[in-house]
Parts: C-alpha cells; sequence; structure tokens
C-alpha cells in the first residue's frame, strides 16, 4: 500500500484505519488483491460506512484465521497425502535462482516425467528429465546422463543416494516435499502460517515455513549452514489438487531467492517406452564420455610448480610464482559462487594485515569468472590481498578439484600444505614459523 493512500486514509477515515492497522504483514503482502479491493471503496466513499468496516473486520479475522500453525499443518498433510498417492506425473519444471547480492542469475526449464515405483531401487521412483541440452534418466537401477550438445553419455551402474542429493532436476520438487513434510508437518519448533495469494485471477494458499541454520536437499534431507541463517519455504499450492505450483526459498537475512515453478501438470501423462528407460538404447547416437582424469592436490614437499599469472588489479603486470621466492605464500584457488569462499574472506584479511610487513604473500587465484564478477566480489567482500587471474591451466598443475583451495609455500618453493577450507590456525602457527 502507498504511503500517499494511507495518508488520505488516515486524514479522512480515521475508523477505517483502525481496521486496517490489524492486519498482520504477511496478510497484506498475499491478500493485496482483497485489500486493495477494500481500501479503494472506502477511499470512494463520502462517509466510512458501516458496511465497509464491516468486510474490512472480516478481512482481518479472515487473515488472522489464516496465519495460524494449524491451518497450515491441515493444508500440508492434504498436500502431503496428494503426493505420496502419486503414481505417474509429468510437469515442466522451471528453477530461476537470483543472488542479486552476488549479481548472480540463472534459469532452467526442464520437461519432468515421474514414475513412482516402489521397486525403484534408493529413491522410490524412475524419472525423466530433458531439454534441449541434456537427457537425465534413472530407470530403478541405473542413472544416465546424455550430452545433447557433446553427444555423449555418462552412465552410473550403481547409483547411491548420494547420487541424488544434489540433483538438479530435484532440487525444490515434489520429491522433496514428499519427503520433507512428515518431519516438518510434525515438528512444532518448525514455524508454519497459512494464508492466501492470488495469482492470475486464482487463489492459492501459501504455506510458509521457516527454518533455522538448515537448508533442504534434493532429497529433503536436511542439510546445516555454516552460518546463522534462516530461510523461508513458501509454498504455493492450488486450493482444488493440493499440488504445489511454485516453491520459493528465500534467505531472510539477504534477498537470495530461488524459485520453482511446475507448470503444465498431469497426472495421467502418457507411459514412456521402455526402451527409452534403458542406456543401452542410446549407444548408437551418444559416445561414451572419457572418464574424469583423476587429480589431487600437490603434497607437503613438493616444489610448487611454475606458472605465469596476471596481477588483476593490472592485468598487464604479469608474474610468476618464482618471482615471490624469498617469502612464504600462500596461494588461494577460488570462485566468486562458493559460500566458503565468501566465508574465507575475513580471515585471510586478518592473516594478511598481521604478517604483510613481513616476508609473506597472499596470492588469490581465480581463473574462472569474468573480470567484472571478480571486480564485483573484492568489492563487496573487502579483500585486501592481491588478487591474480590467467589460465586454469595452473589448477590442473596444482591438483585443484575444489573451492577454496590453500596451498602454502615456503621460502625456497616448496609446498609447506595444501588443503580445501581455511585452517586459520593451522595456517597461522605454519606462517609464523616459516616467515
Amino acid at each position: 500500500m502507498k504511503v500517499s493512500r494511507l495518508q488520505r486514509l488516515r486524514g479522512r477515515r480515521g475508523s477505517v484505519i483502525f481496521c486496517l492497522i490489524k492486519v498482520p504483514r504477511a496478510a497484506l503482502k498475499y491478500n493485496h488483491y482483497i485489500y486493495e479491493t477494500f481500501v479503494d471503496k472506502c477511499i470512494d466513499m463520502k462517509r466510512p460506512s458501516i458496511l465497509a468496516i464491516f468486510l474490512l473486520s472480516a478481512f482481518c479475522a479472515f487473515s488472522k484465521k489464516h496465519g495460524t500453525a494449524a491451518d497450515a499443518g491441515q493444508v500440508l498433510y492434504k498436500t502431503l497425502d496428494k503426493l505420496k498417492g502419486l503414481r505417474t506425473l509429468s510437469y515442466t519444471y522451471t528453477r530461476i535462482i537470483d543472488y542479486p547480492g552476488e549479481a548472480y542469475h540463472d534459469e532452467t526449464t526442464i520437461n519432468a516425467y515421474l514414475d513412482f515405483n516402489p521397486a525403484a531401487q534408493v529413491i522410490g521412483l524412475r524419472y525423466q528429465f530433458s531439454n534441449d541440452k541434456f537427457l537425465a534418466i534413472y530407470n530403478g537401477s541405473e542413472s544416465f546422463y546424455c550430452n545433447k550438445k557433446g553427444k555423449t553419455i555418462a552412465v552410473n551402474y550403481s547409483p547411491t543416494l548420494e547420487t541424488f542429493k544434489n540433483s538438479s532436476g530435484l532440487f525444490n520438487s515434489y520429491i522433496t516435499l514428499k519427503n520433507a513434510l512428515p518431519g516438518i508437518i510434525n515438528d512444532s519448533a518448525v514455524p508454519k502460517m497459512l494464508y492466501d495469494t492470488t495469482i492470475t485471477g486464482r487463489v492459492f494458499y501459501v504455506a510458509d515455513i521457516t527454518l533455522k541454520n538448515k537448508t533442504l536437499n534434493s532429497l529433503g534431507d536436511y542439510v546445516p549452514t555454516t552460518m546463522e541463517l534462516k530461510f523461508s519455504y513458501k509454498l504455493i499450492i492450488d486450493k482444488i489438487t493440493f499440488m504445489p505450483v511454485e516453491i520459493i526459498q528465500h534467505t531472510l537475512s539477504n534477498q537470495d531467492i530461488t524459485k520453482t515453478k511446475f507448470s503444465d501438470i498431469n497426472f495421467a501423462p502418457a507411459s514412456k517406452t521402455d526402451n527409452s528407460w534403458y542406456s543401452s538404447s542410446y549407444e548408437n547416437s551418444y559416445a561414451a564420455e572419457k572418464p574424469a582424469k583423476s587429480i589431487s592436490l600437490l603434497s607437503p614437499g613438493t616444489a610448487a610448480p611454475e606458472s605465469s599469472l596476471a596481477f588483476f588489479s593490472n592485468d598487464k603486470a604479469t608474474t610468476a610464482i618464482s618471482n615471490f621466492r624469498g617469502n612464504v605464500v600462500l596461494l588461494e584457488f577460488w570462485i566468486k559462487d562458493c559460500g566458503h569462499c565468501i566465508e574465507d574472506v575475513p580471515q585471510l584479511n586478518a592473516l594478511y594485515n598481521k604478517y604483510k610487513s613481513k616476508n609473506f604473500k597472499l596470492l588469490a587465484i581465480n581463473t574462472h569468472d569474468t573480470k567484472n564478477m571478480i571486480d564485483f566480489f573484492i568489492k563487496k567482500h573487502g579483500v585486501n590481498y592481491d588478487v591474480l587471474i590467467g589460465s586454469n591451466a595452473i589448477e590442473e598443475t596444482y591438483g585443484i578439484s575444489g573451492f577454496p583451495a590453500i596451498v602454502l609455500i615456503d621460502k625456497s618453493g616448496t609446498i609447506l600444505y595444501s588443503g580445501y577450507g581455511f585452517d586459520e590456525k593451522k595456517l597461522d602457527a605454519l606462517v609464523g614459523q616459516n616467515i
């Protein structure tokens, strides 16, 4: 509601305002259509009529009623029953990731087909996910991924639960809810609210669930966070079918939002052909993907390999690791969209400030992100140490397979330490002992 409108009401309709201020914020947000209609009617009246006050009062009572955990639990129970009763299902799955604080936005659309078959091992269903880039299939015993652009196929003949916990097509999906809702519904410590929202003229339930210091993985398991955070999961639920049409995951301390939308839902889709479920059916169209080359971090005692890099602040100023001989050098390999890389910046700054006046260099190496992305990260998170850019060949040379990776090099150019994540105490001690 615009301030100007409220000011007009405040000056002209004192009794109406008395009703308006009772409306919960959540209700104001998600019942905006009804709310706006009532307010517009009141503004048009020369005097606040008894009918208008009655309608607004009724609206306040309606909003409060639909804000209770009990009502949320009842709707979630019906949603869970609906999900448990599914046999086959097809829909269009759209995932939108919007992290404005990290200047990150991504959208993915997938055509999904689910066959809830108890005989299917591991996760209790078979699926086929596809779009113009890939085809991903799990047939109950093997899972495989066809890269449509590269015309390659990768087959996992013995998938486990771990295979699916971060599956892209299952993220914040119906299987996520089917597995997570029993615990959420029965846990009184998990805040739950219910209210309405209007989408293209139709009214839907909004079941708003708040999780503290944990999120959900693709299979609906809790995943603890490394920071104090709260997450809102808003389930937009069809009032007729009790099927969710959208899940909005929002980190409450910032503007990071992930939306998964379900459209073109078909409860009785045409069955997939038997041959479409097996990897052998695709061997003539796709070549076997070459196994990823196994790499591991260089071990302590190994000579630090030479490399050519450039300072981000002046990409024309090239350098090499050997140029810092005579100093203890800490290399941090990082990427912009990495939670631990963000969390480690204050500790890296502290280590740099502690030893920067001595024979110590801290070099943060990024070979993946664009210059604009790197610049955004440096400014947003207050990076004080040098950032280097260059070819990602250095990662293969040092055996980097994840982020952040830390390599500590002594004054003679020999590796003292290598590992993933920033172990502040250990690294501070090693730097102090060797500086």
